[in-house]
């Protein structure tokens, strides 16, 4: 049957394999007994011998595929697969996950993830960030005969359809408990693939829509920005006295603007003026000259 996971956080386990969750089909059963199972919103932290394993010993049926979405990996250990390994012709998928700072303790792993024997990962919107190995070279996925099809995501050096390689996601925090938000300016925000998105009012991790604000691009990982966009519209007209003498103090003022938190007034040479806190308004001493805002 189907398994859903939801909400969850998966803290300091430890295993030989699978310290969270091991999914397998069985190689003597004609069906499959873990079909399109689904993660989401789920937190894999600090797990010793890697947090996920996913094999399928089942040839006749070829579907142990567990799809997870929003799902982040920290600082999880494992000698394969840093995050997770992948085995025996599985197809899992991951989309808007995020790998941060999985440590592959063996060179020949994959900083975040391993793949193996003629399995297939499916990674989208995702980000892979300070992933860590014992050979500097070593990429976050390691292919052992397996493949990953990578599109729209931040990696090492993975150079698929909308990546991303090398980019800086610029995160919030990343000391535990990370806090792995994403922040102006970052690689992922507006970056991601909006088709990707399952149904409308999908949410992030944290229950807001993506995308955010409607009508750009999804951001890539876990988190959507709540702030990213266009920004704020250009002020309007400049109001005050236009009459104003040589000398003479006035105060000039602009529209308030939606999502602004700060204003900028340029002033020409020799005028003076003060705008407390970067408020729409400005208090001068006049000259002879235009000021914008």
């Amino acid at each position: 049957g189907n398994l859903q996971i939801s909400n969850c956080t998966f803290n300091a386990d430890s295993a030989n394999g699978a310290a969270a969750i091991y999914f397998e089909d069985d190689v003597y059963q004609s069906v499959d007994y873990i079909v399109q199972s689904s993660i989401y919103n789920c937190k894999f932290y600090n797990n010793t011998g890697g947090a996920v394993l996913i094999q399928d010993n089942n040839t006749l049926i070829l579907n142990s595929s567990p799809i997870f979405y929003n799902c982040i990996f920290y600082n999880n250990t494992s000698g394969s697969g840093g995050g997770l390994s992948i085995f025996k012709h599985a197809t899992p998928q991951f989309h808007f996950c995020v790998f941060d700072k999985n440590t592959a303790t063996s060179s020949s792993g994959g900083r975040a993830m391993s793949v193996y024997q003629n399995s297939l990962a499916t990674v989208v919107n995702s980000i892979f960030y300070h992933n860590t190995s014992p050979t500097s070279g070593t990429e976050d996925i390691r292919f052992g005969g397996g493949n990953a099809n990578v599109s729209y995501s931040i990696t090492k050096t993975i150079t698929g359809t909308g990546d991303v390689p090398g980019g800086n996601p610029n995160f919030t925090s990343e000391v535990y408990p990370p806090d792995l938000t994403i922040n102006c300016p970052s690689a992922a925000i507006n970056a991601g693939n909006n088709s990707d998105v399952p149904f409308s009012g999908y949410n992030d991790i944290a229950g807001n829509v993506r995308p955010m604000p409607s009508g750009s691009n999804v951001d890539m990982g876990a988190y959507e920005n709540p702030t990213s966009g266009s920004g704020p519209n250009q002020p309007g007209t400049i109001t005050g006295n236009t009459s104003a003498c040589v000398g003479s103090s006035n105060v000039y003022s602009t529209n308030a603007v939606s999502g602004a938190a700060t204003y900028t007034w340029t002033l020409p040479s020799g005028w003076t003026g003060t705008s407390p806190g970067g408020w729409n308004g400005l208090s001068i001493t006049t000259s002879s000259a235009t000021i914008t805002a």
